[in-house]
């Protein structure tokens, strides 16, 4: 049975699926991306022809630091998914309580513009047995790579009204592509390079 806890109407957070049920209860809340962390298992073939779009980015959950390449790859995904009208990411791990936790508050802190403490609330209210372990690590990267230097990204053209608002930007149709600035005043821009 799948283990997994809505953050928001855009971004949910749990345990990996291990079967095709799983990957069924995951596509009717609504998921239309995963991103997994999982270090021992790349569940690519689970989804293959689901829907669903699967990025495998594997990091073991082992107290050290994750390297710069990790934070990147969580938020290059988010920005592709979130060029999808109506896309829902689901952050996923072993057992839902560090990396795939830590996945999604990266996303919640860059793409969303929440503060630290917003988005780790946002997280431990909607599952309590997240950890949130690499938050400081991200802290670290983001510190880093974020500024007015470089490229700069908007990961999610519309943000959500309230961390547990359900406005999924539908609203806006085919036109949100055409609204889409080069950084939303909320967030911080991104250096990619």
């Amino acid at each position: 049975m799948a283990d997994f806890s809505m953050i928001t109407a855009r971004l949910a957070t749990g345990a990996g699926v291990s079967c095709a049920a799983d990957v069924d209860a995951l596509k009717t809340a609504g998921i239309t991306h995963v991103i997994d962390g999982r270090d021992d298992l790349d569940s690519a073939a689970l989804f293959a022809g689901s829907g669903v779009i699967y990025q495998w980015n594997p990091t073991e959950d082992d107290g050290q630091p994750r390297p710069d390449s990790w934070w990147r790859l969580n938020l290059s995904f988010a920005v592709a998914a979130y060029a999808v009208p109506g896309a829902c990411i689901y952050a996923q791990c072993y057992a839902g309580v560090n990396r795939g936790p830590s996945a999604a508050y990266c996303i919640m802190r860059a793409c969303w513009g929440l503060s630290a403490s917003e988005a780790m609330a946002s997280i431990k209210s909607s599952r309590p047995v997240a950890n949130v372990r690499y938050a400081e690590d991200f802290e670290r990267y983001w510190a880093a790579n974020s500024g007015s230097k470089g490229d700069v990204v908007d990961c999610m053209p519309c943000l959500p009204l309230s961390v547990n608002s359900d406005d999924d930007c539908d609203h806006l149709g085919s036109f949100l592509p055409a609204l889409r600035p080069p950084a939303v005043a909320r967030n911080r821009p991104i250096r990619w390079d």
